[in-house]
């Protein structure tokens, strides 16, 4: 039977961090076991087989010094008359058979510890260095023996003296025999740790390699195969999609990207269908918008003729009534006129046919002279007065001189026309290359709500509408067209207080200076 075992990503990435933390224990782990024995070894010389050695030979001086010391004696005893033992040799023996006796006890406790009592050539040393402590313990006893007696003994102890040197020397090359020994298993023992941590370490090695390539198989590779499918997708390349499949959470944030990608796609689509049809729309509205407007101006302008000659009595006197009523005419048929015109200019912004006719050395100051006359023809009665601020050295731009003139009329109409009582400031001077103009009015003003209106095609504020009506095309158009000129136009307004509008005029715009080229 086949089990598919599936782990998550961050299953796999435990694994992949456990595998090369437990392998290091393992390491640290069998280097603490190696250094353990390697101690152990190294404490077995310095507490038993080094004492031992030290030992017998401290037991072989001892035992030389006992034999040299019974040496002095016998010869004392042969020169000396009397034939008495000096008191200093006889202390001198009797000192060296205590430490003699010492030792071989502090000798026997050690190789009984060592469990070496019941090795013959251990044991025989003992025999012999206690045959060596009865025969100077008899000389210490009887200390007026003979020198045939005292030469006795000491062939006795010369002869156990051969032995024990013997034995000792053979004991001592069996001790550094183990001692060799010993110094070899250390070394092994220091080699088989060394070549272990080396094997571990060439293991650890490979399964960090590997786990490294997974991670990069399993994580990075899939992470940056995204990255670079985001990157496609914001520079626009809606069609790119994931190749990364996989059943963890990489693999579903993947299929989840595509899909969304999937998603993106259609609805680019369908914006897509949804703008051409609206550019279609609007190139339609604005066709319709312009044919008719150039069909409106025409009779229009001919009504507007015909009264104006009537209104002059050219076809005869009229009464005061007759008269008031055609110049009501001719005031409806103009604003009509003017309405007509907004539409017209914003049908040939919109469908990109608005042509400008630019000339070099347009007066601006000459042209905001004008504006203000116009704006006080607009005030007819109202308690408002104009006051003016232009710098007098203004230079002269390059721009479409008509059309510069509808911006600033544009302005001063709505300054006139939602302005009570107050003042109207127009302001005029050099700054940074261009040419910067303000219209100030103390009207109704604008409230914030309604400001990101104002340069909207046909949408006026709400205090606009209830106060002066109107198509709402005026500062769209002046927008426009100074956006036309390479300027801009922007306002500030305090609602129950007042508004500026600003409007800011390149002195030399290159794409008019190109235009004139």
């Amino acid at each position: 039977m086949k089990v598919n075992m599936k782990l998550s990503l961050q299953a796999k990435l435990a694994l992949g961090i456990l595998i090369p933390v437990v392998l290091t224990f393992i390491i640290l782990l069998s280097r603490l076991v190696s250094a353990s024995i390697v101690r152990s070894r190294i404490d077995e010389l310095s507490q038993v087989t080094l004492p031992i050695s030290l030992m017998m030979q401290e037991l072989a001086y001892r035992g030389a010094r006992i034999n040299s010391s019974i040496n002095e004696l016998i010869t004392d005893q042969l020169l000396d008359a009397d034939g008495e033992i000096g008191a200093r040799e006889f202390e001198e023996i009797e000192e060296n058979v205590e430490t003699f006796s010492q030792l071989l006890t502090d000798y026997q406790a050690l190789i009984e510890q060592r469990v070496l009592n019941e090795d013959e050539n251990f044991t025989s040393v003992v025999e012999i260095g206690q045959r060596i402590i009865a025969i100077g313990s008899r000389i210490i006893e009887g200390a007026n023996l003979s020198v045939e007696a005292l030469i006795e003994l000491r062939q006795t102890l010369e002869n156990l003296e051969d032995e024990f040197i013997a034995q000792s020397e053979s004991l001592l090359a069996l001790e550094a025999d183990n001692l060799q020994r010993s110094q070899a298993s250390v070394n092994i023992a220091i080699d088989q740790a060394f070549y272990l941590t080396l094997i571990l370490l060439a293991v650890i090695v490979v399964i960090i390699v590997v786990v490294l390539r997974q991670f990069n198989r399993m994580v990075i590779r899939p992470v940056k195969q995204l990255s670079e499918t985001a990157t496609r997708l914001k520079a626009g390349d809606f069609s790119v999609r994931s190749s990364f499949q996989s059943s963890d959470e990489l693999g579903e944030f993947a299929a989840a990207f595509n899909d969304m990608a999937e998603t993106i796609q259609k609805k680019i689509d369908e914006v897509n269908a949804a703008r051409l049809e609206a550019e279609r729309s609007s190139h339609v509205k604005s066709a319709f918008l312009a044919s008719m407007s150039h069909e409106l101006r025409t009779p229009l302008n001919a009504i507007l003729n015909f009264t104006r000659f009537v209104v002059d009595g050219d076809l005869g006197e009229l009464n005061e009534q007759q008269r008031e009523i055609l110049n009501e005419v001719l005031g409806s048929g103009k604003h009509l006129l003017n309405l007509i015109n907004d539409v017209l200019d914003m049908s040939k912004i919109e469908s990109g046919s608005l042509n400008l006719f630019v000339e070099q050395n347009v007066d601006v100051k000459a042209l905001l002279e004008k504006t203000v006359s116009t704006g006080e023809g607009l005030l007819g009665d109202k308690p408002i007065r104009i006051v003016t601020d232009i710098q007098p050295d203004l230079p002269k731009i390059c721009g479409d001189k008509k059309r510069i003139l509808q911006i600033f009329l544009n302005i001063m109409s709505n300054a006139c026309k939602f302005t009570d009582e107050g003042e109207i400031t127009v302001r005029a001077l050099q700054q940074n290359g261009e040419v910067m103009v303000s219209i100030k009015d103390t009207g109704i003003g604008i409230a914030p709500e309604d400001q990101s209106l104002i340069f909207e095609p046909f949408k006026q504020s709400s205090a606009g509408l209830r106060q002066a009506g109107g198509t709402g095309l005026g500062m769209p158009i002046a927008k426009s067209l100074s956006e036309a000129h390479g300027g801009r136009i922007w306002l500030q307004s305090e609602y129950g207080v007042g508004t500026t509008f600003y409007v800011a005029l390149p002195i030399k715009a290159d794409m008019l200076v190109e235009a004139l080229a």
